[in-house]
């Protein structure tokens, strides 16, 4: 069986041209850079590992925000996200919801309620993680993969599961100690 024309041409490109074209170029900085262009604010040392989605002039980022493949944001409610904050893949921030109280349809009425999200400093997300509108997650908080953040997270909280709940809190005098030192990754 020959190949045709056209299969030749395709095999030649992505054979060879292709590998070529991604070695110039670094998807993921041109990510970073799209963010400092879009959001309201975005500081020193950010990371972008993969594709990106949903990011606009209501977003604020801050200092080493590390992003993993697939983060997307949902909604034009604002959201902050916090220094040294990590996160693995498949993250999803909801920050709009539709209105289904006192409306004049169903399931829900046309309007939009915007609720923020923040994330304080030094916050990290496990893969698969969603996250509601209205939701604070505290300083030093971790969320397993998987989880669900429907109420907001406490300081230094270690939470899982659908809806995520607290596990068990991180060594507070620990976090502190390394944090005064400025041992940060």
């Amino acid at each position: 069986m020959s190949l045709s024309l056209i299969q030749k041409i395709w095999y030649r490109w992505e054979f060879t041209f292709l590998p070529r074209i991604k070695k110039k170029f670094n998807y993921n900085q041109i990510y970073a850079h799209h963010l400092q262009r879009v959001c309201k604010q975005v500081g020193k040392g950010l990371k972008v590992n993969g594709q990106i989605k949903g990011f606009g002039k209501h977003v604020t980022l801050g200092d080493h925000v590390n992003f993993n493949p697939n983060v997307t944001l949902v909604g034009s409610g604002e959201v902050r996200i916090g220094s040294y904050f990590h996160t693995g893949s498949n993250l999803t921030i909801i920050s709009t919801n539709h209105n289904y109280e006192n409306t004049n349809a169903i399931p829900y009425g046309p309007e939009r309620i915007d609720k923020p999200v923040i994330i304080k400093d030094f916050v990290w997300l496990g893969n698969n993680v969603t996250i509601i509108p209205g939701i604070t997650i505290g300083e030093g908080a971790i969320v397993a993969a998987g989880s669900v953040v429907a109420k907001d997270v406490p300081d230094f909280a270690i939470v899982g599961g659908n809806p995520a709940k607290i596990i068990k809190y991180r060594n507070i005098e620990e976090f502190q100690a390394h944090k005064a030192a400025g041992r940060f990754h």
